[in-house]
């Protein structure tokens, strides 16, 4: 946990869109901001700039590694601390936070018929088991 110079008593929790077609996790400017980004003590964890997949066609896009650890609104921990790569994007207004492939890689997620909750589960018995019928 925390190879890239983090601290374990500075976290961040944000709600994440599951995005099923999004491959990169996105972070804001001011996640770094809180977290106390210093690009100096945290140079490991910069990837530079990559070209990444867009609606509009391969764009360079900056990106960054991160710990993280997906945790319920309650805070239960569904996961283990694990590192992800991220897209930085400046602040936006109204802009959606991608989950990247993080939480499907980790994570099982079912919908039921006529029902609009998503269910999310550790094992996939989890989801079998609290599926309506």
């Amino acid at each position: 946990m925390h190879q890239y110079g983090g601290d374990t008593t500075l976290t961040r929790l944000f709600l994440v869109c599951n995005d099923t077609g999004g491959n990169v996790l996105t972070v804001f400017k001011s996640d770094l901001d809180s977290l106390q980004f210093n690009s100096t003590q945290h140079a490991g964890a910069l990837q530079g700039a990559s070209l990444m997949e867009t609606s509009l066609g391969q764009a360079p896009q900056d990106t960054i590694l991160v710990d993280m650890q997906i945790v319920t609104s309650s805070l239960v921990e569904l996961t283990p601390w694990f590192v992800e790569i991220a897209v930085i994007k400046p602040d936006n207004m109204g802009a959606a936070r991608l989950s990247g492939a993080a939480m499907r890689r980790r994570l099982f997620f079912a919908t039921a018929p006529g029902n609009d909750r998503l269910y999310v589960a550790q094992k996939k018995a989890g989801l079998i088991r609290d599926l309506p019928t």
